[in-house]
């Protein structure tokens, strides 16, 4: 199992991710169907910014789920994951983080940044992640953020 670099030919695994209805029903941004054409849109910019890393993760040959990280203000960097329904409930949520969690570690330039991320209360499986990762917690509105040191 690894995590590889996100490339164009992801488009459409990607698209098809966020269509999943639980993926829009536990999204930040929004609860309704990407069209295709915005999609691509928003995948030809994000994949080519050098301020956001973007991976998969692959077991034997098949693709997982992705792993979106987007460096902030101040040293933070929000990360934002999603696994393929066919996947989920097998530990793939966690590993996926801890993968990631590790990448970032042997970053030199990346050392002194803190991990982000913004959960709705309701999204009970990822917030379990989160919490058996030993991210801090706090509740703001609707959601938990959770935050942990890279070193």
């Amino acid at each position: 199992m690894y995590l590889r670099k996100t490339k164009f030919k992801d488009l459409n695994i990607y698209w098809k991710w966020f269509n999943q209805p639980e993926v829009r029903e536990n999204s930040l941004i929004t609860n309704k169907k990407v069209k295709f054409k915005d999609h691509s849109e928003w995948f030809k910019n994000v994949i080519t910014r050098n301020d956001i890393y973007m991976y998969v993760l692959v077991n034997n040959k098949i693709l997982i789920g992705q792993i979106r990280i987007e460096k902030l203000k101040y040293k933070k960097l929000l990360i934002n994951y999603s696994i393929d329904k066919k996947h989920r409930k097998k530990g793939y949520g966690k590993k996926i983080i801890f993968m990631i969690l590790q990448k970032f570690k042997l970053d030199l330039l990346l050392r002194e940044y803190k991990f982000l991320a913004k959960v709705k209360l309701n999204n009970i499986s990822s917030n379990k992640i989160f919490q058996r990762l030993n991210f801090k917690q706090r509740k703001y509105k609707n959601l938990i953020i959770y935050s942990k040191d890279i070193s």
